[in-house]
């Protein structure tokens, strides 16, 4: 059976329980063979390169800053954002995933400034107020519906006053972008009024800018903007070369707003 295909029977074998049954004792079996299979197979999630929101991402992080990362997979966002000069948390619901994050860090010669924990994106366990910037790169889609909400609000809890939350995640305009595990996709409006339903306000990140070597954050009064490019996609569509352009990724620099 080639890898992909074998990726695909893990994911759509574990959808159903985690759709009915997110408990974090299933969602940490699901991640823990998902884990096991791309070590094996040399998955995409343990690639040594960044993505192109990975590298916005570091841009905007920039040095000096405490950092907690959602989710953190293979580990190579946490560890470059160490080496950046950031201390980072990296929690990650996989046991597997925490000792490739940890053989990854002493690899880089970076482990006195990242700690790779155990941990779930809703419920993290850690102090609050303690992190300028929480990060989660293709993450919120695997949450289950019912828990985004509690998710926004321990993020907020674990950030400090003013701090920011730096998220990437698929639009769901974009078609089927995963062989089972995302529960729930957004689309780019959708994602931003439920940020901005629970206390962040929104700054856009567009890749595509970032491509030319840009970072480029566009000022809450611009999202008019990208909400109407994805308005005008779903109810007229377009032509294929145009599709890029007119599906903007819900990719967010949210800031915390106060109490």
């Amino acid at each position: 059976m080639k890898a992909i295909e074998q990726q695909k029977a893990i994911e759509q074998k574990w959808y159903s329980v985690l759709t009915d049954m997110p408990t974090q004792e299933n969602v940490q079996q699901a991640y823990e063979e998902l884990h096991s299979f791309y070590l094996s197979s040399s998955g995409y999630l343990y690639s040594p390169f960044l993505s192109m929101a990975q590298k916005v991402i570091l841009r905007v992080a920039a040095c000096g800053k405490v950092v907690l990362e959602l989710g953190f997979g293979g580990g190579v966002l946490a560890c470059a954002l160490a080496k950046q000069g950031n201390e980072v948390v990296a929690l990650d619901i996989s046991p597997k995933a925490v000792d490739a994050g940890l053989k990854k860090a002493a690899e880089w010669g970076i482990a006195g400034h990242v700690t790779f924990r155990q941990g779930d994106a809703v419920n993290t366990r850690l102090d609050g107020d303690c992190f300028d910037l929480v990060v989660s790169n293709n993450v919120i889609e695997h949450i289950h519906p019912s828990k985004v909400e509690a998710h926004l609000n321990e993020v907020r809890r674990v950030l400090k006053a003013n701090g920011s939350y730096l998220l990437f995640t698929p639009n769901k305009y974009d078609g089927p972008s995963s062989l089972g595990m995302h529960l729930k996709e957004w689309g780019f409006t959708e994602m931003r009024r439920f940020l901005e339903k629970h206390g962040f306000t929104c700054y856009w990140l567009d890749t595509r800018i970032a491509r030319l070597g840009k970072t480029v954050l566009g000022p809450p009064y611009t999202l008019w903007l990208p909400d109407f490019m994805e308005r005008t996609y779903v109810r007229f569509g377009c032509k294929r070369y145009l599709r890029p352009i007119m599906r903007p990724n819900p990719f967010f620099y949210a800031r915390k707003l106060s109490a």
